[in-house]
């Protein structure tokens, strides 16, 4: 079992991925994306407490893996995993929502 618990944090290490799109904004275009991910953060806050807290708590907490997150929420790391997948999931609909009426 610990050889597997090995394995799985090696793999989850391996599938993080980091996003490197729109990197540059020209300092005379307004931030149009940042203003959408803040508005979608308030209108989570707002809709979804429970999830604003797990991200929050993840993004802005001491944790450097979801699997120090869990063991400190006392739940394991495959169910923290799937509630903060499914938190960053409601935040990127909500915020390409905002986005596109910011875009219009």
């Amino acid at each position: 079992m610990l050889r597997h618990q090995e394995y799985l944090d090696r793999r989850e290490r391996r599938m993080i991925i980091t996003y490197h799109d729109n990197m540059y904004v020209p300092p005379d275009q307004e931030d149009i994306q940042l203003l959408a991910l803040q508005q979608a953060l308030l209108m989570l806050k707002n809709l979804y407490q429970d999830k604003f807290e797990v991200i929050i708590g993840f993004y802005y907490g001491n944790y450097k893996t979801i699997k120090a997150y869990a063991m400190n929420c006392g739940i394991s790391r495959q169910a923290m995993s799937k509630k903060l997948h499914k938190a960053l999931g409601i935040l990127r609909a909500i915020c390409f929502e905002k986005l596109e009426n910011l875009e219009n």
